[in-house]
């Protein structure tokens, strides 16, 4: 069974990401694509729901299964396919827009080709869904939410998705991904690592240690970023004063806000406002 669906160039030019062609393939043996470098002009995201699949490059073939994904960056080669024993589930988005440099960072999109491990497999399912209803019939008024549904979808990867490499296991992995979630939910307080560790029932050295190596990043890392996400939320929605945003967030001093908005984005919170409010 296939679904595909494209859609029309979007009647606004500047949304910061849109899908162009959406759809999904499931116990599809047959399905294999190969692409020559330069051929597809936009971001390539397939998320793996069941079965089995692969993607390769020119000196390794990487078997995907459940809970597995990858998305090419534009114009790059790029090869991939079912298994044929046990094809695999897969949904999958072709995307462009304004601001997805900005949206997954150079070191994803540097990758070329960027391979995970993804555990919200319900509520992403459902945001894929959703994008597929709204295609069919596709109409102008769904342009909007279309745009808001697949960076829903880039936000949760960029924040919970797992580096390919990552060695942990299922256990471990679950309670990481309570800890991330606990973090996600309790930003806004005047959380520690102790608290966080606790989630997963961890020391706080061993908790570090293993997030660092399955995150890609520190617990402290991952809890600042998020704060900062919400922030530019709040930056370019209202007009809540700098300092609010920063009590909001779950930082307890402006200046000190405003240095790790800095370091994150290149820019003050004030700069980040002038360059993204449409009032």
């Amino acid at each position: 069974m296939f679904t595909h669906h494209y859609l029309p160039t979007p009647a606004f030019n500047q949304y910061i990401c849109y899908p162009e062609w959406i759809g999904q393939y499931n116990q599809m043996p047959n399905h294999q694509v190969y692409r020559p470098i330069g051929l597809l002009k936009t971001f390539n995201l397939h998320l793996v729901f069941s079965g089995k699949g692969y993607v390769q490059n020119a000196k390794q073939r990487y078997e995907l299964n459940a809970g597995t994904g990858f998305l090419y960056d534009m114009c790059t080669v790029q090869n991939y396919g079912a298994d044929e024993r046990d094809p695999w589930d897969v949904r999958w988005v072709h995307f462009h827009g304004a601001g997805i440099e900005n949206l997954l960072g150079s070191e994803i999109l540097g990758e070329k080709c960027w391979k995970f491990h993804f555990t919200r497999r319900d509520h992403l399912g459902k945001l894929m869904d959703e994008m597929m209803e709204l295609c069919n019939p596709f109409q102008t008024e769904h342009e909007i939410r279309l745009s808001t549904l697949l960076y829903e979808l880039l936000i949760d990867l960029r924040i919970h998705a797992e580096p390919w490499n990552t060695t942990v296991s299922n256990s471990d992995r679950e309670r990481l991904h309570r800890s991330a979630e606990y973090i996600r939910l309790h930003y806004a307080e005047d959380i520690s690592l102790a608290n966080i560790a606790k989630v997963a029932d961890y020391s706080p050295s061993h908790f570090s240690r293993t997030f660092h190596r399955t995150m890609g990043r520190t617990p402290v890392q991952y809890l600042n970023e998020t704060r900062i996400i919400i922030a530019k939320q709040l930056l370019a929605s209202g007009t809540l004063p700098v300092k609010e945003i920063a009590l909001a967030t779950g930082f307890q001093q402006s200046s000190y806000f405003i240095k790790r908005f800095h370091q994150h984005e290149g820019v003050t919170p004030q700069q980040y406002r002038a360059m993204h409010s449409f009032r």
